[in-house]
């Protein structure tokens, strides 16, 4: 799968929000869970994981959907760090998003973080499924894929489009 990727990413301590772009087509998209409590060990199989996609997805841009500061514990703040090197060592394009710049770019009225993934679905049919768990559940476990999923929207069309 060679060309122009992206990876979107929705960082967490307890699970990881993923979505692949091949040339700017939504490839794919999952939450990856690391559970138990935040440790070393746990950092680093996140950090291994985001690493081994990067390898064997042929990224060449990651897109970081970043929490609200409020919300960001020390271990996400070490994982977002981690991240930014991971891209640096790879030479990796990187962009950081919060959720008020995604919301901005799809310009139109997005109240919360669901109407955004709504409006993915709109663009992306196959997401229903996912939306619809989304809504079903009362955790925002599958939000992450959606802003993982937005991020890498919004970074490739801003910065691959012109490539």
């Amino acid at each position: 799968m060679k060309g122009n990727n992206t990876l979107g990413i929705s960082p967490g301590t307890r699970y990881v929000g993923i979505a692949i772009f091949q040339d700017g087509n939504l490839h794919d998209w999952k939450i990856r869970n690391f559970t138990g409590a935040w440790t070393e060990n746990k950092l680093e199989s996140a950090l291994a994981y985001i690493e081994e996609l990067i390898i064997n997805q042929f990224v060449k841009n990651i897109a970081c959907k970043l929490p609200h500061s409020s919300r960001c514990s020390h271990g996400l703040k070490i994982l977002i760090e981690k991240i930014k090197e991971i891209a640096k060592r790879f030479k990796i394009n990187l962009h950081l998003y919060n959720i008020d710049q995604l919301k901005e770019y799809f310009k139109f009225d997005i109240s919360n973080k669901e109407d955004l993934a709504g409006y993915l679905c709109s663009k992306y049919p196959e997401l229903i499924k996912t939306f619809n768990k989304l809504r079903a559940s009362k955790h925002g476990y599958h939000l992450r894929a959606f802003e993982a999923i937005s991020a890498g929207l919004h970074y490739h069309n801003n910065n691959c489009n012109a490539e």
